[in-house]
């Protein structure tokens, strides 16, 4: 059998014309393709090194781009070999150079065994993305459980990682895990989520920690969760006393547009400004634990009713 030399996952490609009609996610699997499986970064202008967007390499078509990965390993008989790589950051893996827990100690077991470290870390990331995907998904029965169930996978990765690791210092934060997942994932053929998706897996389970995937909280759909989340940062009370409302009681049936008005979302688009201080009054008492009388759930109903038709929206 003919030696083949181990070869570096970074080469100079031309995008085939036909890409000018690619999806982002298009894209994204023909470029781990031709890197033989590395997760790609951003590709860059042939000759420049100037970054490309995702969103705009298709415009590249019919030219030359770099292409690369921020993962460390070789490609070896046409399939790349992952090696050790620290966790992510928003820039890209960091740097193995003077890190405590790889380089700097005498302790070479300890060495050994903080790479073995980083290699489950990255195994279980794998696993996660193989289940936990756009694909899978996108026509889910449960998404909210599945979100949940991811951001306790990711919970429980960095807390193994970190455990593990023979250093006394965090080697993976809640940053690197979304960061970590998100480089995974990208041209993954099921299409890997992106950070966001991940931060707000990691909120919801924060959330519900000693909760499983029946949770009635996690029966709803996703978008209004977040919303909860994103209104409520901090009080995990008063969100809670808005989603009771919400699953039951008097914000029930709203629309996503209603709900973001109710939670004191998007105050830019509401069309009745006179009123936004009474609906925040209204919205606060819940909030707050209260119960409104017959005639404040009444006067909430007409001023989401009355704001919501004035947009001309007709679901």
């Amino acid at each position: 059998m003919k030696f083949v030399k181990p070869e570096f996952p970074r080469k100079t490609v031309r995008l085939p014309q036909k890409a000018a009609d690619w999806t982002v996610h298009e894209v994204q699997i023909w470029c781990r393709e031709r890197l033989c499986e590395a997760p790609p970064a951003n590709p860059k202008e042939d000759g420049s090194r100037m970054e490309i967007k995702w969103g705009e390499v298709k415009h590249y078509a019919g030219r030359n781009i770099y292409l690369y990965t921020n993962f460390k390993g070789l490609i070896v008989d046409g399939e790349f070999q992952l090696e050790h790589t620290l966790p992510m950051t928003h820039s890209g893996t960091r740097g193995s150079g003077g890190h405590v827990g790889l380089d700097n100690i005498g302790d070479v077991l300890a060495v050994g065994k903080n790479i073995e470290v980083l290699e489950k870390f990255w195994n279980m990331i794998q696993e996660l993305v193989d289940w936990y995907n756009q694909v899978d998904m996108k026509n889910h029965p449960n998404p909210s459980g599945m979100m949940w169930k991811a951001g306790k996978e990711m919970h429980e990765i960095m807390n193994r990682t970190n455990t593990d690791f023979t250093e006394e210092l965090m080697l993976v934060t809640q940053d690197n895990m979304r960061y970590s997942v998100k480089a995974w994932g990208v041209g993954h053929p099921k299409n890997g989520y992106g950070e966001t998706q991940l931060e707000q897996c990691l909120k919801l389970y924060h959330w519900l920690p000693d909760a499983d995937e029946n949770h009635p909280i996690l029966q709803h759909r996703t978008t209004p969760i977040m919303k909860l989340i994103r209104a409520e940062s901090k009080d995990s009370d008063r969100r809670m006393n808005l989603f009771n409302a919400y699953d039951s009681g008097p914000l029930k049936g709203l629309s996503d547009k209603q709900l973001d008005w109710a939670l004191g979302l998007s105050e830019g688009s509401f069309p009745h400004p006179s009123r936004w201080d009474e609906l925040r009054e209204l919205c606060d008492t819940i909030a707050d634990g209260g119960s409104l009388s017959d005639d404040q759930t009444s006067i909430l109903t007409s001023i989401l009713s009355e704001a919501f038709s004035s947009t001309g929206d007709v679901g």
